[in-house]
């Protein structure tokens, strides 16, 4: 996303590539824009949206899942009387479909202002649509959704007929549109026979200026659509008629099956299927709200509400704000860094404002296979690189596993366990880690984070526990499943209703009654708890070792080198070793400090001063204190793309180890080992 205000009057407004102009119409997406592609110059019809702020992650992502998968095959259709889909995607999370451009008036704008139409123009309408809608069933795909104001004739060529919207159906709330067929009531997307009688619904609604089957309620319009037989247009040639209530029969089989039959008929003024045309309907059931059951889809929130314009502009506001914001902390924190001593815990700030990499598990202990979709074959997690979110994970019958996650929550997966990692998410804005039990047993060591809901989620057989930071073990058997938790307190949701776990309780689920049951631990199950709380703990050395080199959400940098002492499993450091840790702490929390300034704006600086860090807007007295960390009083080097960034600069321990810092993630060189230290 691009915003860029020329003057007082003019604002350039981009999504992606494309530069908005004007308001063509407004649609289940929100307005339409005319835009214009700054690659390419070409001119596009844009529409565009963004996550709703109370829709669930769940559904939201289904939603976005069918949204991607059925644009996919409408690329496909490459035919002339369809409008163009030229691209869709994601920009900086706005959701985004470009399509042909051209000017014209819809169906519904003709059948207000105009006369009925012609003999001749209603069968040219029913042949060119109809041999459309034959085409894009050929590639598997139905509308789902004709109807006057999906129908477009272009001003160059008013004969011509274009059909607009292939793809995004679903992202109309059809409940209550008199072109629904009546097997659509459920929820069905439809098939061409429903694409076909909505043809016939629009046909008639043309030439007589009014829709059968439109109501004042929902359930008025549904339950006509389910019993009323529209009755035939006077003065309407008796073929004419049978052909628009062939269409719209009610049972799919009595209507016409195709397009390629309807042709068929039109040219020879006649309809060889009137005699299966129904003469009564006696619906078998009313309609009722309940009966409609549709798939998760965009249509479940008020998309049509959205305007790019205004989306880019409150982003455009947020982007700002959180840049004044990051620039605050950045000298909060460098002025801290100065006062304490570099002294200074920078957990609570990178854990809120650093952007970790690519979220993934890393597998610490055991082995363990690995599925990762679409590919069917298990293979063994060490030889294939860390658990990614979608990746299935099974330990053998024998073995234990560790896994850790970039937040530094920790999975201690037993024997005969196989688990399903669905998000791993460490970075800022999507740090949800969720994953699913599907049998077996784990214990969990999640880590807070700051802000936000629930972070932790696991789904195990009819229950949901959510969690930020505490300590708790699920078990999935054939007959129930349970959950006790050692640190903390749990919520789990159990159909529909909520039960908070404390610490030292344990929720039993059977399976097939969904009958739950709080109990009390006994000692046997705390001190196996607390035995597995052991085997995932680390030590305060190991973690801040652990932390600086893996660039976790996470940062421990110890105050004074005399804290250092004995934390390595009781034994005391040598004083070299103390100097070395003393180093190594001053230069992580210059490094932090150095990160926070150069992600203080939209893009990374291209070129810094390596002995002054000048282009950076720091007071040379903080620019200073960092640099004075590094060997020499500078950095080695630096350089960035706009978008990433690394520089390297020497520790001042005894080994001069090397730092390279990539994007916030930082990896320690050390030299290789001299002849009399090995």
């Amino acid at each position: 996303m691009r915003l860029r205000r020329l003057g007082k009057e003019a604002e350039v407004i981009r999504v992606g590539k494309y530069e908005l102009d004007e308001v063509l119409g407004e649609g289940p997406l929100g307005k339409a824009y005319s835009a214009i592609d700054t690659r390419t110059g070409q001119k596009v019809v844009l529409r565009g949206f963004v996550r709703p702020k109370e829709a669930d992650e769940e559904h939201w992502q289904k939603a976005i899942e069918r949204f991607n998968q059925e644009l996919t095959a409408v690329q496909r259709l490459e035919h002339p009387n369809i409008v163009r889909l030229i691209e869709f995607g994601e920009s900086e999370g706005v959701y985004f479909i470009a399509t042909e451009f051209f000017v014209g008036q819809n169906l519904r704008q003709w059948i207000d202002k105009s006369p009925p139409p012609s003999l001749d123009a209603v069968l040219a309408f029913l042949s060119k649509v109809s041999e459309v809608l034959d085409f894009a069933w050929l590639h598997g795909i139905a509308h789902g959704d004709i109807t006057p104001y999906n129908l477009l004739f272009p001003s160059e060529d008013p004969e011509t007929v274009k059909v607009l919207n292939y793809g995004v159906a679903h992202a109309r709330q059809k409940l209550g549109s008199p072109y629904l067929a009546p097997e659509q009531l459920t929820g069905f997307q439809g098939d061409l026979r429903s694409d076909l009688y909505a043809l016939g619904v629009v046909a008639y609604e043309w030439l007589t200026k009014r829709n059968p089957f439109a109501g004042e309620t929902v359930e008025e319009v549904c339950r006509r659509i389910q019993t009323l037989l529209p009755p035939p247009i006077a003065g309407l040639p008796s073929f004419l008629n049978d052909v628009l209530l062939t269409l719209m029969a009610k049972d799919p089989a009595r209507r016409y099956q195709s397009g390629e039959e309807l042709r068929h008929d039109l040219p020879k003024r006649q309809c060889s299927k009137a005699s299966l045309r129904e003469s009564a309907v006696t619906a078998e059931m009313l309609w009722t709200p309940e009966s409609y059951q549709p798939p998760p889809s965009l249509a479940d929130y008020e998309l049509h509400q959205c305007d790019l314009r205004e989306i880019q502009r409150r982003l455009a506001a947020a982007k700002a704000a959180a840049r004044r914001k990051r620039a605050a902390i950045r000298r909060w924190a460098i002025a801290a860094a100065t006062f304490l001593g570099w002294g200074l815990i920078l957990g609570y700030l990178t854990a809120r404002y650093h952007a970790e990499g690519e979220a993934r598990a890393k597998l610490l202990k055991g082995s363990a296979s690995l599925l990762s979709p679409p590919s069917q074959e298990w293979r063994p997690l060490a030889s294939v690189g860390p658990l990614l979110p979608g990746d299935f994970l099974r330990t053998n019958p024998q073995g234990q596993v560790i896994l850790e996650l970039a937040d530094g929550s920790r999975l201690l997966v037993q024997p005969g366990t196989t688990l399903h990692a669905r998000s791993l998410g460490a970075q800022r804005g999507k740090r949800r880690r969720s994953f699913a039990l599907l049998q077996g047993r784990v214990f969990v060591a999640a880590r807070p984070i700051y802000g936000g809901a629930h972070r932790f989620v696991l789904r195990c057989p009819r229950i949901t526990v959510k969690v930020k930071g505490t300590s708790f073990e699920a078990q999935v058997q054939q007959a129930f499943t349970n959950i006790a938790t050692l640190q903390g307190t749990l919520e789990a949701a159990l159909d529909g209703r909520v039960e908070m776990i404390p610490a030292g309780q344990k929720l039993l689920c059977d399976l097939q009654s969904g009958k739950v049951d709080l109990q009390n631990l006994n000692d046997q199950e705390k001190a196996a708890l607390l035995g597995m709380a052991e085997a995932v703990a680390l030590s305060v050395w190991e973690e801040w070792k652990h932390s600086v080199a893996d660039g976790a959400e996470r940062w421990l940098v110890l105050p004074m080198a005399s804290a250092l002492e004995g934390v390595t499993e009781g034994r005391r450091l040598s004083k070299e070793a103390m100097t070395d840790a003393e180093a190594q702490a001053t230069a992580t929390t210059a490094i932090r400090a150095l990160c926070l300034a150069l992600e203080g704006g939209d893009e990374y600086p291209t070129e810094i001063g390596l002995s002054d860090l000048s282009g950076l807007g720091l007071e040379e007295k903080d620019a200073r204190r960092i640099l004075s960390a590094f060997e020499g009083g500078r950095l080695l080097s630096y350089r960035s793309d706009g978008h990433h960034y690394e520089f390297t600069a020497r520790l001042k321990d005894s080994r001069h180890t090397l730092v390279r810092v990539r994007n916030g993630k930082t990896t320690f060189e050390e030299p290789p080992p001299s002849a009399e230290e090995e």
